[in-house]
């Protein structure tokens, strides 16, 4: 029989994407105009224009595709967590000692220490122990998710 799985996709928070595109074409448009301005050489410059604007695309792609394509899925045994392709964790069920709702979500952007980041939205999250790791998360109904997830460990 397989394990019974419960699957949130939140959509992420316009805030959210809106700071994210902000930033992305700040960090394409800036180098772009320090190179642009820098050098007198033509073809030069448009190499390196090329280059600039290549990595901040696909840097923007991978954050969109992250932005679009997060997932929590709670199954028999573990919580296993995915965020665009370069973030993704996977938690035991045994090792989660508390889950909290939380206002604004303190570790949205990615992981640092013992912070982990598996959001796509600034506000209405989950805080989540889970031995020394603390990790949040935005699922897109936090109430019904954190009581499924505290149903499988019968809190």
């Amino acid at each position: 029989m397989k394990p019974v799985m419960y699957v949130d996709t939140p959509n992420p928070g316009w805030g959210f994407v809106l700071l994210n595109i902000v930033f992305i074409a700040v960090m394409i448009f800036i180098p772009s105009f320090i190179i642009w301005r820098g050098f007198s050489y033509r073809r030069i410059l448009l190499v390196l224009v090329i280059i600039v604007c290549f990595g901040g695309l696909l840097t923007f792609s991978v954050i969109l595709h992250s932005l679009f394509h997060t997932e929590y899925t709670i199954t028999s045994t573990s919580l296993i967590l995915k965020n665009g392709i370069l973030l993704r964790g996977k938690y035991e069920l045994d090792t989660i000692d508390e889950i909290r709702l939380v206002r604004f979500n303190q570790q949205t952007f990615g992981t640092a220490f013992h912070l982990r980041g598996y959001c796509n939205r600034f506000f209405k999250g989950i805080r989540i122990e889970a031995g020394d790791k603390v990790i949040f998360i935005s699922p897109g109904d936090r109430e019904t998710f954190a009581a499924e997830l505290r149903k499988r460990l019968n809190f």
